[in-house]
């Protein structure tokens, strides 16, 4: 294969996630609640050299499990079987990292989120369903991003997909997250 720029040869792929699991195990308060979640096909296997990564670095073991979103691309127009699938009982309760690789354009992160964005909230009452709310998590690092690149970057998003009315609000008192950025 004929690459036109080589941007990461493989022992900086392998620093990279070696510093991505560091950072994994520095921002996460609970390793035992966590829980990655690998895109097909890709990201399956990072997910797994981070899990490793973890374990060694930590003792910890952190499970890795497979989300299958080709029936969400809207890039794929034909009927899709979707083999198996994320349960609920595996990420319920848990903190969940997305993992997948980014060399295309995007869609399956933005199909992931659609998967996994459910938010259920008890009822006073046994018997009532739970309330169900449609939550979207975003972050962004690098230089000059900001609580307002990233208002951005979301009405963007939420206005292709054709969602309105949408509160948007920052995030101050989560210790993960960089103060100003979320």
């Amino acid at each position: 294969m004929k690459f036109k720029t080589e941007l990461f040869d493989e022992t900086a792929v392998k620093r990279a996630l070696t510093r991505l699991s560091y950072e994994i195990i520095e921002r996460t308060e609970n390793l035992g609640n966590l829980a990655l979640v690998g895109i097909k096909t890709r990201g399956v296997p990072l997910a797994g050299i981070i899990s490793e990564n973890v374990k060694q670095s930590s003792g910890i073991s952190i499970p890795v499990y497979e989300l299958d979103i080709t029936h969400y691309r809207d890039d794929r127009k034909e009927e899709v079987e979707v083999d198996g699938g994320l349960k609920k009982e595996q990420v319920e309760g848990k903190d969940v990292i997305l993992v997948d690789d980014v060399l295309y354009t995007g869609r399956n992160a933005s199909a992931a989120l659609f998967e996994l964005g459910k938010e259920f909230i008890p009822n006073a009452t046994p018997d009532d369903l739970p309330d169900e709310n449609d939550v979207i998590a975003l972050g962004m690092y690098g230089e000059g991003t900001d609580y307002y690149a990233l208002k951005g970057v979301l009405e963007v998003l939420l206005e292709k997909f054709g969602i309105r009315d949408v509160d948007v609000t920052p995030v101050h008192d989560n210790p993960v997250f960089h103060p100003g950025r979320c």
